[in-house]
C-alpha cells in the first residue's frame, strides 16, 4: 500500500474516535446539569415546607379528630389533582376562625333500662318533663273523652197491672158421677154438684156439642149406671175389654179417662185385682180384646 493512502486511513480513524469522545463528554455535561437542577428544586421545596404551619390532625388512621369525616361536599372541592411523583400533595388547611368539628365517636349509645311488667310486679310510670318524649313503663293512663257506656237517666214509672179477666176455657161440662149427672153450660151449676165429693167424675169441653156427644156415648153403653151404682169397695177395679186402651184400671176416673177417653167401650167392674186380671187375660186369649179409635181430640 502506498504511504499517502495509509496516512489518509489513519487520519479518518482518529477523526471518528474524536467525534465519539466529544459526544460522550456532552452527555456527561447534560446529566450533571439535570442533577444540579433537581437538587436546587428539592432545596427550594424544603424551604417552602418549613414555612408552612403544621396540620393539627394527629393521624389519618385514627377515628378521633379526623377532619375528613366533616369536610363538606361542595362544587369547589373537586377531585384531588394527581401531581408528579416528585411533588407531594398538600392538604387544604382549615380556615382561621372556623370552629373545629366535634370529635367523632364510634361507641354505641347506652341502652335504656326496661322492666317487663309481671303479675307480681308492675312498675309505676316515670314522670316525663314537658316537651320530652320517651317510653312509659306500666299501664297507660286513661284518656279523656266521652264515655262509651250508655247513660240512662230515665226513671221507670211503676206499671200498674191491669186486672186480669177470667178467660172461660170450657163452654160446657159433663158430670158422669155425682149427686146429679148430665150436661151443663155453666160452672156455677156444676160446682155444687161435685163439691165435697171425692168420687165425683166430671169433664169440661170446648163446645156444647162435644159435651153432649160424650155424655150420650157413655150413657148409651150403660157406663153412667155402672159408675153411680153402690160398690163393695171404695175404689173399684175395671177391666176394659174394648176401648182406646184396653187393660185393668183402678177407679172410675182412671177407667173413663185413660181406658175409654171419655167415650164408649166394653168394661166390667171388679172388687179385687186378681179377678180383673184373669178376665182380661182370658178375653185376650179368646181374641175379644179390641182397640177402638179415639173420637175426641182433647188436651
Amino acid at each position: 500500500m502506498p504511504f499517502c493512502q495509509l496516512s489518509t486511513t489513519v487520519a479518518k480513524k482518529n477523526k471518528g474516535k474524536t467525534k465519539e469522545e466529544a459526544t460522550k463528554r456532552r452527555g456527561v455535561r447534560v446529566r450533571d446539569f439535570g442533577a444540579a437542577l433537581l437538587c436546587s428544586g428539592d432545596t427550594s421545596q424544603q424551604r417552602d415546607t418549613a414555612g408552612q404551619v403544621e396540620d393539627p390532625v394527629e393521624s389519618d388512621s385514627s377515628s378521633f379528630h379526623n377532619t375528613d369525616f366533616y369536610e363538606p361536599d361542595s362544587d369547589e372541592s373537586g377531585p384531588e389533582c394527581l401531581t408528579c411523583p416528585c411533588t407531594p400533595a398538600v392538604k387544604k388547611r382549615q380556615q382561621a376562625g372556623t370552629p373545629s368539628p366535634p370529635p367523632y365517636t364510634s361507641s354505641s349509645p347506652t341502652p335504656m333500662d326496661s322492666t317487663v311488667a309481671t303479675p307480681s310486679h308492675v312498675p309505676a310510670a316515670a314522670p316525663i318533663a314537658p316537651g320530652h318524649f320517651g317510653w312509659l313503663v306500666g299501664f297507660p293512663s286513661p284518656t279523656p273523652g266521652p264515655s262509651r257506656l250508655p247513660y240512662r237517666h230515665e226513671i221507670s214509672s211503676p206499671v200498674t197491672a191491669s186486672p186480669k179477666k177470667h178467660v172461660k176455657k170450657w163452654s160446657a161440662y159433663v158430670v158422669y158421677k155425682g149427686r146429679s149427672t148430665g150436661v151443663f153450660k155453666r160452672w156455677g151449676e156444676v160446682k155444687p154438684i161435685v163439691k165435697g165429693d171425692s168420687e165425683a167424675v166430671y169433664k169440661g169441653f170446648p163446645s156444647l156439642s162435644l159435651a153432649q156427644t160424650s155424655y150420650e156415648l157413655v150413657s148409651t153403653w150403660g157406663l153412667i149406671d155402672i159408675m153411680n151404682a153402690p160398690t163393695a169397695s171404695p175404689i173399684p177395679l175395671y177391666a176394659v175389654i174394648e176401648g182406646v186402651a184396653p187393660g185393668v184400671y183402678y177407679g172410675h176416673h182412671q177407667m173413663l179417662r185413660d181406658g175409654l177417653f171419655w167415650a164408649s167401650g166394653v168394661v166390667q167392674q171388679f172388687t179385687d185385682v186378681t179377678s180383673a186380671n184373669a178376665l182380661f187375660v182370658q178375653s185376650y186369649m179368646e181374641g175379644r180384646v179390641v182397640v177402638l179409635q179415639s173420637i175426641f181430640d182433647l188436651a
